[in-house]
């Protein structure tokens, strides 16, 4: 039997090997805590010893991290390049960013990400580029933090937090997934570029709280605030107010997607009753549709007419510069036209011009010839602009004066008629829908 004092010594000793243990398995799980302060590109591997240790090549910095967390804190003002594809034992990475010039992330499509932004009183920059790829972000928290361009790249995003932010310059997505975010009263760039954003889970864009652009144009017209260029994404899941944007369907992407990215355009636009930008995206949709069914002739011609309808008024300039057109060679013609097509009225003008002339000419007095001549020259040129506004603008071509003595002559004058038919109906046309 075992007295009292050696139980008490061995119970006594029992505990202490306990505590031992635990203090040791608490050692090794501790998360290590590395401080990154140098522009070379840090390598971060799993491995059982703790700490910093430089590689041979001076470009690079392998970091080993034990367990399967590891903390990170970024401050300086040279430009950061973090690592960890090989890291296939972290589970979480936590990444305090304070300050930094450019912070560039390579995931391994793994390992969880989060990073915490220093929050500032005033707008401050954390960071001037911040681009991560191949990651899976749990929480990216940078709020009141001023960059120029933030890229996400191949990885995949639980919450972002840009809430009273900047980002100046690039703002892009790319081929990831987006849970949730939160752009209130954020500064987005001009230009949002979406490419192959899967939203299609839980996922949504919500732009609706963001900060206004200030339009320094005196007429803005369709020149909205910010242009997103959209490629292979559920349009139904940005929120946005849809006066303050413009879009950009991007022309890499298949037909398919191009087509029920537009047609989604379409839905909301029309749904908010917005007619200048529906008429905007729906010539765009239709050349597409007519590239796409090679109907490449209308397709220009559409273009030349009226730009697809985006430029109604570019019919009027063509019908001006064609009335003139006729009219210049109609001058030239002047002798020739009247053997094919000369009506009543415009023979009595002339001839009585020409009794005038003669009248003239035989007066004895240079002045009353030099008259003459220079009020036919004048008369002429009134009956040849009527000649041509008669054929040009008339709504039905007298056949009766029509004579076929020259087959050319014959169909110029057709041509002329038929193209000012069509720039009349077209002006009917228009003026019909306005009232």
């Amino acid at each position: 039997m075992l007295s009292t004092s050696k139980i008490g010594l061995y119970l006594l000793l029992f505990l202490q090997i306990i505590n031992f243990a635990s203090k040791a398995q608490n050692k090794v799980k501790t998360n290590p805590v590395i401080i990154l302060d140098s522009s070379k590109r840090a390598i971060i591997l799993p491995g059982v010893a703790q700490g910093k240790i430089n590689s041979l090549n001076d470009e690079n910095k392998r970091y080993w991290a034990a367990g399967d967390k590891l903390e990170l804190k970024v401050n300086t003002d040279k430009s950061v390049y973090i690592d960890f594809s090989s890291g296939h034992d972290l589970r979480t990475i936590y990444i305090g960013l304070c300050k930094v010039d450019t912070l560039k992330i390579s995931g391994n499509g793994k390992t969880r990400l989060v990073i915490d932004g220093a929050k500032q009183t005033t707008l401050a920059n954390t960071a001037n580029v911040l681009d991560l790829k191949g990651c899976i972000i749990e929480n990216l928290n940078i709020p009141e933090t001023r960059m120029n361009c933030l890229t996400i790249d191949a990885s995949a995003i639980k919450y972002l937090n840009i809430k009273n932010g900047a980002i100046v310059s690039t703002f892009t997505i790319r081929s990831s997934s987006v849970d949730s975010t939160d752009f209130y009263h954020a500064y987005l760039p001009e230009f949002i570029f979406l490419d192959r954003v899967n939203l299609t889970k839980i996922g949504s864009l919500n732009f609706n709280d963001l900060v206004n652009l200030s339009n320094t144009k005196e007429e803005p017209a369709l020149e909205l605030e910010r242009t997103i260029k959209l490629r292979e994404i559920d349009f139904d899941r940005i929120k946005l107010a849809y006066d303050r944007f413009s879009f950009h369907v991007d022309s890499l992407q298949c037909h398919q997607h191009r087509i029920w990215i537009y047609q989604k355009i379409l839905k909301h636009i029309s749904e908010e009753g917005m007619t200048e930008q529906y008429v905007r995206y729906n010539t765009d949709f239709t050349e597409l549709r007519d590239g796409i069914n090679r109907q490449y002739f209308t397709n220009w011609i559409s273009k030349m007419w009226w730009n697809k309808g985006r430029n109604k008024t570019r019919v009027v300039y063509w019908c001006i510069g064609s009335f003139s057109f006729f009219l210049f060679f109609n001058f030239f013609f002047v002798k020739l036209l009247p053997l094919v097509y000369y009506p009543q009225n415009f023979d009595e003008y002339f001839y009585g011009k020409n009794q005038m002339y003669l009248e003239g000419c035989s007066s004895t007095s240079s002045v009353t010839r030099l008259k003459s001549k220079f009020l036919l020259f004048w008369f002429k040129l009134w009956g040849i602009i009527w000649y041509t506004t008669f054929i040009f603008w008339g709504l039905k071509l007298n056949l009766d004066a029509l004579k076929f003595k020259s087959l050319w002559l014959v169909m110029y004058i057709i041509l002329q008629y038929a193209v000012g038919l069509i720039f009349v109906a077209y002006i009917v046309s228009f003026v019909i829908i306005r009232l």
